[in-house]
C-alpha cells in the first residue's frame, strides 16, 4: 500500500450525532508476527485510539458484548476492522459503522447475506459489498438484536448521489450514510 495513501487514510467524519474516525493501521502485521493474535491487535489498537483521542474515556461492554464508552462527550461508539483498516464511530445516539474492504469472496458467499428483497437491486461486486455493509452497520445500531438479519433485514435502495442506503426492518425504513474509498466502503447509520 501506498504510504502517502495511508496518511491520506487518517480521516475524521464529522455527522449530525457525532464524530468518525478511519485509518489504517500499517504496522498490524508486524504485531502478528510478534506473537499476538489477530483480536489481540484489534484491542490493543482500538483502545489505544480512543486514548489518543479521548484520555479519559473508559471502553466497556454490554451483556450481549456491544461496546460502550464512559468518562466521555460520547457514550456510544460502534467499532469495525478488517486487515488493518478501522473505523470507530463516536456518538450521541446508539449507532453503528461497519467498514469493509473490497474482496472478491463476497460474490461467493452472498446466500449468506441477500434476501429475495435484496436480490431485486444490481448485485454487481460494489453493490454487495454496500449491501453487507448496511446490514452489519443496522445490527451493530440494534446491538445485535436482530433473530435473522439477512432475512429481517432487507435493502431497498443505493442511491449513489446522495451516498444512502435505504432498508427495511420490522416494517419501518431507516437510512444509512455511507462512502466508498479505493480500497474500501464504509456505511454508517
Amino acid at each position: 500500500m501506498n504510504k502517502d495513501l495511508i496518511e491520506f487514510m487518517d480521516i475524521k467524519i464529522k455527522t449530525q450525532e457525532g464524530l468518525i474516525y478511519v485509518w489504517f493501521d500499517e504496522s498490524s502485521s508486524h504485531k502478528r508476527n510478534d506473537g499476538l493474535s489477530k483480536s489481540e491487535v484489534e484491542k490493543k489498537e482500538v483502545k489505544r485510539k480512543i486514548k489518543d483521542l479521548y484520555p479519559t474515556a473508559v471502553l466497556e461492554h454490554e451483556e450481549n458484548g456491544a461496546p460502550i464508552l464512559k468518562n466521555t462527550v460520547y457514550p456510544s461508539i460502534s467499532i469495525s476492522h478488517f486487515r488493518g483498516w478501522y473505523a470507530l464511530y463516536f456518538s450521541d445516539k446508539t449507532n453503528g459503522i461497519d467498514l469493509q474492504t473490497f474482496k472478491k469472496t463476497l460474490l461467493k458467499g452472498k446466500d449468506y447475506f441477500v434476501n429475495s428483497k435484496d436480490e431485486e437491486l444490481p448485485l454487481t461486486e460494489l453493490h454487495l459489498h454496500l449491501i453487507w455493509s448496511a446490514k452489519e452497520a443496522f445490527y451493530k445500531k440494534k446491538k445485535g438484536n436482530i433473530q435473522d438479519l439477512k432475512n429481517d433485514v432487507s435493502i431497498k435502495e443505493i442511491n449513489f448521489k446522495t451516498e444512502l442506503v435505504s432498508l427495511e426492518s420490522e416494517g419501518l425504513i431507516e437510512y444509512l450514510n455511507f462512502q466508498v474509498f479505493q480500497d474500501f466502503v464504509l456505511v454508517w447509520t
